[in-house]
C-alpha cells in the first residue's frame, strides 16, 4: 500500500490526496487576496506529487487570466534553507512577488525567516503559504497559512487496505483520494495597493 505516492506503471493500493487540487486551492487563495505575482517554491519536479502541485499552481494562474512567469518558479530541496535561498532570489527580482507559495511548510518557514531578515513584513509586504500543516506551522510568527493533509485518515485507510490484502478479503486494487483543507492563518493578507 502506497501512501501519498504513485509510481508510473506500478499499480497497487494507493491512499493519497489530490495534490493538484490542493495546490490550486493554495494559489487561488493568494489570487483571491489580489496577488498576481505569486512566487512558487517547488520541490524536485521529478517527484510526481510535486509535479502535480506545480500543475495546480499553473492551473490557478491560467484560470484567473494570469500569465505564467518562469522567473517566479524556483526549485528547492524541501528544506528551510532552500526556502530562504529561493526567497532571496525572488526578492532580488526587479518586480518581486507579492506572495510566495512553497510546496512544503519547511520551505515556507524558510521564506518567512528570509523575508523578516531583509526588513520586510509578512503578510504586510509579502504573503506566504505552505503545504502540509506540520505542527510548527501554527507556532511560527506569523502563523503559517497552509494546506492540511488528512494524515490520520490516510494512515487509517492504508491500514484497512493492508489488512484486507493480508487476510485476502479483498485483492482488488484501490486508489483512494482524500480531500485537503486550506488553513488560513496570519501569513496571508490582501495585497496592499500601491
Amino acid at each position: 500500500v502506497f501512501i501519498d505516492r504513485e509510481i508510473e506503471g506500478y499499480f497497487t493500493n494507493i491512499v493519497m490526496i489530490d495534490n493538484e487540487g490542493a495546490a490550486f486551492k493554495a494559489a487561488e487563495h493568494c489570487l483571491d487576496l489580489g496577488h498576481k505575482r505569486i512566487g512558487f517554491i517547488s520541490g524536485p519536479l521529478d517527484i510526481r506529487i510535486l509535479t502535480d502541485r506545480f500543475k495546480g499552481y499553473r492551473k490557478a494562474l491560467q484560470e484567473n487570466g494570469i500569465e505564467f512567469d518562469q522567473s517566479l518558479v524556483i526549485e528547492g530541496n524541501q528544506t528551510t534553507q532552500s526556502g530562504r535561498e529561493a526567497t532571496k532570489q525572488f526578492l532580488s527580482l526587479d518586480d518581486p512577488p507579492t506572495a510566495i507559495f512553497a510546496v512544503n511548510d519547511l520551505m515556507a518557514i524558510g521564506a518567512l525567516k528570509e523575508i523578516r531578515e531583509t526588513g520586510l513584513k509578512v503578510p504586510e509586504d509579502i504573503s506566504v503559504v505552505g503545504f502540509d500543516n506540520i505542527p510548527l506551522a501554527s507556532l511560527v510568527n506569523p502563523a503559517l497559512t497552509t494546506i492540511a493533509q488528512p494524515i490520520y485518515e490516510m494512515g487509517k485507510e492504508a491500514m484497512s487496505l493492508l489488512v484486507k490484502n493480508i487476510e485476502k478479503k479483498d485483492l482488488t486494487k484501490s486508489k483512494i483520494i482524500l480531500d485537503t483543507k486550506l488553513i488560513v492563518r496570519e501569513s496571508t493578507a490582501p495585497l496592499k495597493r500601491k
